[in-house]
């Protein structure tokens, strides 16, 4: 255990090597051309325009910033054409002024391509637009250039839908009736559906991406939470939200505050139904099902200043709030000491944490911008080089936590350019102790590798391995199905610890009338367990599909049928599983602390 304390120690040493103040430089984009929808696209908009694009536009004053909305659906997309003007009657296009102030430079300015660049990735990060496309076009005279925003929006009166349909049945529906682009402005007010075997849940939530000509955001969303046999209310969730984000490389401040809160049955579902918990420490099938009792609420209240370009440094002061209470419902018809392992096993420990934060962040603003990598037919920008976390947590009792200790989170990641594919490597170590002992460690590695395309596709590896040596909140993970381990009933194995490693071959996407189509390969190993004695790593293989409709999200839909692969039979696992959902089975590990990736209390986790 000593060694393994050592772990977040070291990783923080290892930071004090980077230097804390870079210079002022600016950062870089590599790129690898377009796909041939994009260049078809960039054809359409300049020869309707009559224009042409210049191949030489750097260093010449901007002249004009305009843009072009491009319908939902347009002529060669796959609708019949009679009903191309009564289906887009009913979508609010972005305003051209909504596009335009993302826009990172102005007219009388020099052109600056590493300033377009950064534009477009900041577009393609709004949920209204898939297609987003920067065009120089030649201006009045030789050293003058006009700048061209072409993008398409993203079907807005919709349902946003996610699904988990498994071999044993429905798991999981999420639907989200909205309108994500209220008046063309980019407001979303809409509804939230999420059906799960057991329960049903019903809210409503409303985002304002910018109030006015500021950068402030504002979230807020309610939802009760409905137990499906009986009708009766069981919990509910919620979330509010302020803040300014740090909108560019060179914006120097951000802020935010939050309320979130979370209170429900939290249910292990493997097969469509409630799975049950088998005590080793019995002689019968004890079948406790797999269900607690569960209540959050978080608070946070952060500033961050940020500095540099190229290569950044933040530093984040913030102050955070958690009570958390976990309890079983009435377990006396089952076995006492079966119940008493589950509670050991399965129950998380409740606990209050209060008190100050300050984190320091580390990393480049350098990016490559591939194709086919999670979507299909659209450009996607990876960050390149570094990146570095400590953050330094000390929860006092004195202020009302449960316990007094000092956190220490520390990371260290790198991702390096193939070509055009990319190799990411993350390193993170919580640690939590007081005087005594240690209460808290976590240690995590991800790997994820994309080789370069190929004619005929692209090779990509992911794996991660998490050692959970102190625990003493009692976290478990859980694999199998539509978490890294096809083939295998979802959540069919849980643990304290996990290891995975997953295959696939990606295949080039096929364009067919704009709608892109693309199919996979893939090999999964992984396991969770308790304490590495009781690995058995588990194997499945298997083939998917994978489709993209532009003109509806940026987000593949996701089709895979699994074959486990076993020396011995295993209870309950049928000989092929298939899954339909969005997004890859294991998307490009993202940097930042755990907290941050895993999003907030009140996250659906919908796409």
């Amino acid at each position: 255990m000593k060694k393994r304390c050592q772990t977040s120690l070291a990783l923080l040493a290892a930071m004090t090597l980077a230097p804390v103040a870079f210079a002022d430089a600016p950062s870089k984009t590599r790129t690898f051309g377009f796909s041939p929808y994009e260049v078809e696209t960039r054809k359409i908009v300049s020869e309707r325009l009559g224009a042409q694009i210049d191949p030489t536009p750097q260093g010449k004053t901007i002249e004009s910033i305009g843009s072009v909305r491009l319908d939902v659906f347009e002529k060669r997309d796959f609708l019949p054409q009679f009903v191309l003007s009564a289906v887009n009657f009913f979508h609010a296009t972005s305003r051209a002024f909504v596009i335009e102030r993302e826009v990172l430079t102005s007219v009388g300015e020099k052109y600056d391509s590493l300033l377009c660049d950064e534009t477009e990735r900041n577009l393609r990060a709004l949920p209204q637009l898939s297609l987003v496309l920067i065009v120089p076009l030649k201006g009045s005279t030789p050293d003058k250039v006009k700048i061209l925003v072409i993008t398409k929006d993203v079907w807005s009166l919709r349902v946003q839908w996610d699904i988990g349909l498994t071999s044993g049945g429905l798991e999981k529906l999420i639907l989200q009736p909205a309108e994500i682009n209220l008046g063309g402005i980019h407001h979303t007010v809409g509804g939230t559906f999420v059906y799960q075997p057991l329960a049903t849940s019903l809210g409503l939530r409303y985002t304002v991406p910018r109030i006015g000509d500021s950068r402030v955001q504002v979230t807020t969303s309610g939802n009760v939470i409905v137990n499906n046999p009986t009708g009766s209310p069981e919990g509910s969730f919620g979330v509010v939200s302020v803040g300014q984000p740090l909108w560019s490389t060179r914006t120097e401040w951000a802020w935010s505050a939050s309320a979130q809160w979370r209170d429900e049955i939290t249910r292990r579902y493997s097969g469509a139904q409630v799975a049950k918990f088998d005590s080793k420490l019995t002689p019968d099938k004890d079948g406790i099902p797999d269900e607690f009792r569960s209540a959050l609420v978080q608070t946070f209240a952060g500033v961050t200043r940020s500095f540099g370009w190229a290569y950044k440094n933040d530093f984040v002061l913030s102050f955070e709030a958690t009570h958390s209470r976990y309890a079983t419902d009435d377990l006396s018809s089952f076995n006492p000491v079966a119940v008493a392992d589950f509670e050991r096993k399965r129950l998380p420990v409740s606990d209050d944490r209060i008190g100050p934060a300050i984190e320091w962040r580390s990393y480049t603003t350098d990016f490559t911008r591939v194709l086919n990598l999670e979507t299909l037919g659209l450009q996607e920008d990876v960050r390149l080089g570094h990146w570095l976390t400590a953050k330094l947590y000390p929860v006092s009792q004195n202020f009302g936590s449960t316990r007094t200790f000092l956190g220490l989170f520390a990371e260290a990641g790198y991702t390096l350019p193939i070509h055009d594919g990319v190799v990411r490597v993350d390193l993170q170590s919580t640690t939590e102790a007081n005087d005594r002992e240690v209460l808290e460690g976590v240690f995590q590695a991800n790997t994820y590798f994309a080789s370069p395309r190929t004619p005929i596709g692209r090779v990509v590896w992911s794996a991660q391995v998490l050692d959970r040596w102190a625990n003493y909140l009692n976290t478990t993970s859980t694999i199998g199905g539509n978490n890294r381990l096809r083939g295998f009933p979802t959540s069919y194995y849980f643990g304290k610890d996990l290891i995975a490693s997953n295959l696939e071959f990606r295949s080039r996407p096929v364009d067919i009338f704009t709608v892109h189509f693309g199919g996979v390969l893939f090999y999964d190993v992984a396991d969770a367990f308790d304490g590495w004695q009781n690995l058995h790593p588990h194997h499945s293989v298997g083939f998917g599909l994978r489709v993209l409709f532009p003109q509806f999200d940026r987000i593949a839909f996701r089709a895979d049928v699994g074959f486990p692969i076993s020396r011995t039979p295993t209870p309950d696992v049928g000989p092929v599983s298939f899954f339909l959902t969005f997004a890859q089975a294991f998307p490009l590990p993202q940097f930042g602390p755990p907290t941050q990736q895993a999003g907030t209390l009140a996250n659906l986790t919908s796409r």
